[in-house]
């Protein structure tokens, strides 16, 4: 040991020279003789230090294609075996040591005194032996033929890639962040082809638990940021880190073919999580941080939802201080090249902004919606361009709903019916309570609901019960107001009202009232006679549909006055992706129609699942 510390660890020598003869140096003093094999004796400091320094030494280089490094692959692949041996002795070492520091360690508060020189020496050697073992998988390296050969041979040692992820895990559960996050760079593109396998070792040592699997994926990213308040580091490694755990968190939210994807799409605190990225970004000890990474943690955000495609994820973003980043990243002194880079950020700004306007008509976005409108109006004036007019487009949708909720406020709310077709009851004379199963029919009375059980219901409420998530906001303040909107805008223009029967009593047409489109809402009458077109329009219920066509029948007259009764049927497409409501609406037909003359009756609230989010 003493040779090979003369002989190859010589700092004078050039960089070249050295990893020749590192490598020279396992073959001639390593290989030999052989480590001790249980992991638990310790090994002397003085070799513990030899050794990581021929470890270095050996993976100065930072991709095993660099031209320093190359022509000694061969070699490298002929003493993986004593070098596996001596990391795994190594890296031992070093978790016992860490296990010490984290143990005396206080999260949020610098390490004490008397373990600062050991904490930089042990987070030296737990940073170089994850390089090493990233290096040695590809790190970086060209697609050389000369490399694959030790890339394969290392990627398939029992253990190697266990340890990387096993090393992942303790660094992310580590609320001090003792060891720092090397582990980020197995998220580099040059190691994608290692992507399945972490995530199924991932869970694994979750005990199983994907929701624990992303819960770490979320807390790196917070410790990663959060560190420089106890921790003096280098922001360029924060920088690096951040961009390698969002690349990675993005890639599993494109594609559904994974528990951590589904998981990561459950988890409450997604949002959250990249919103303080950006806050903390904008926060000192960050001046001027990369613009590319403000791209990132938006483009994070917008993925979310338009893969949760819920008021939920809305409303989380309505919650998080978004609009205060977007003012806030105006006054940071970039460059105009750097403000450039900045374009990624606000494209995805702009379809958050479609989001909102769009999930507006829902009473809670609403009214969260409505609490922002100052700062609104304060970013339209000093933005520019499409970032501009999505915020005038959201202020303008949003000034037109609180008005007409206003008027909600002062006027009757709407009349719901009795699910039962066959009862005449409504809320103006009765109190009408729920089904418990699907949550959305309203009967007057047992017997109602039992009679409709019998008649209808039953398969309906079945295919309601099977949803998954509510992708709806459905108290009874919520569907009052919505059926408020959809009764204001269908009597808009009397035209588009459909109620003629065919022999067998059943309504020929359905009005589609749109509020995913454009012009809210997009109003149509399509013929029921034709069920081919209304499947290739994917607007029939996936489940459920001879009873959906039962149903669409007049009722009995629930008005009080005299006038004959008209039904209807509506077909309302919400903005949640898949969420379709069918209700019946009964109006006098021989008066022109009050917003209270229209008495509703809900039939059946679908969902249906998100399509994928491309990549």
């Amino acid at each position: 040991m003493h040779h090979l510390e003369k002989e190859v660890i010589d700092p004078n020598v050039e960089r070249g020279r050295r990893v020749q003869q590192a490598v020279e140096g396992w073959s001639q003093y390593v290989a030999p003789y052989n480590p001790p094999t249980d992991s638990s004796v310790p090994l002397p400091d003085a070799i513990v230090e030899i050794m990581t320094c021929l470890l270095d030494a050996t993976t100065q280089e930072s991709t095993l294609s660099h031209p320093a490094a190359l022509p000694y692959v061969k070699r490298l692949e002929k003493n993986w075996p004593t070098i596996w041996m001596w990391i795994q002795l190594l890296y031992a070492h070093s978790t016992a040591t860490l296990k010490k520091l984290r143990a005396i360690s206080v999260p949020g508060r610098p390490p004490p005194t008397s373990a600062k020189q050991l904490l930089e020496k042990e987070r030296h050697k737990h940073e170089l032996l994850v390089r090493a073992l990233l290096l040695f998988l590809g790190l970086e390296s060209d697609q050389e033929a000369s490399t694959h050969g030790l890339v394969r041979l290392v990627y398939s040692t029992q253990g190697v890639f266990e340890m990387v992820v096993t090393a992942w895990i303790e660094e992310a559960e580590d609320d001090s962040a003792v060891a720092g996050f090397p582990t980020s760079s197995v998220h580099h593109d040059s190691l994608l082809y290692t992507a399945p396998n972490f995530q199924k070792l991932l869970i694994a040592g979750c005990g199983g638990r994907s929701d624990k699997a992303a819960d770490l994926i979320l807390r790196r990213l917070s410790l990663n940021i959060h560190r420089t308040k106890w921790q003096k580091h280098d922001l360029r490694d924060i920088y690096r880190n951040l961009i390698q755990q969002m690349h990675f968190a993005q890639n599993a939210m494109r594609f559904r073919n994974s528990t951590v994807s589904d998981a990561l799409r459950a988890h409450p605190g997604f949002v959250a999580c990249f919103v303080d990225v950006m806050i903390c970004l904008l926060s000192p000890p960050f001046s001027t941080p990369p613009t590319p990474l403000f791209g990132l943690a938006m483009v994070s955000v917008d993925l979310y939802l338009s893969a949760v495609a819920s008021h939920i994820a809305i409303r989380q973003i309505l919650e998080s201080p978004f609009f205060d980043i977007i003012s806030r990243i105006a006054l940071v002194h970039y460059t105009p090249q750097e403000k450039a880079g900045l374009h990624i950020f606000n494209s995805s700004c702009c379809h958050i902004l479609a989001n909102m306007r769009q999930f507006a008509i829902y009473r809670p976005l609403l009214l969260k919606t409505g609490q922002h409108l100052p700062s609104i109006y304060q970013l339209t004036e000093k933005t520019t361009g499409n970032l501009a007019e999505g915020l005038l487009d959201l202020q303008l949708e949003a000034e037109r709903l609180v008005e007409t909720y206003k008027q909600y406020k002062r006027r009757p709310h709407p009349v719901f019916c009795c699910g039962n077709r066959q009862c005449i009851l409504t809320t103006d004379e009765t109190s009408l309570f729920r089904c418990r199963s699907c949550k959305i029919a309203l009967y007057c009375s047992k017997e109602c609901q039992q009679q409709d059980w019998r008649d209808n219901h039953k398969p309906l409420c079945n295919a309601m019960s099977q949803s998954d998530e509510a992708l709806l906001p459905q108290s009874s303040p919520d569907l009052r107001w919505l059926a408020h909107l959809i009764t204001r805008d269908m009597i808009k223009e009397p035209s588009y009202l459909p109620f003629q029967e065919d022999a067998a009593g059943r309504l020929t047409d359905i009005l589609i009232m749109n509020y995913r489109s454009q012009e809210r809402p997009e109003k149509t009458v399509t013929s029921l006679a034709n069920p081919s077109k209304l499947t290739e329009a994917g607007l029939l219920p996936e489940v459920a549909r001879d009873a959906w066509f039962r149903s669409l029948t007049p009722r009995r007259n629930a008005h009080s006055s005299g006038n004959n009764p008209e039904t209807i049927a509506v077909l309302i497409i919400l903005p949640s992706a898949g969420v379709k409501i069918t209700a019946l609406l009964t109006y006098p037909s021989l008066k022109p129609p009050d917003e209270h003359d229209v008495h509703v009756t809900w039939i059946l609230l679908e969902y249906s699942q998100p399509k994928e989010v491309e990549s």
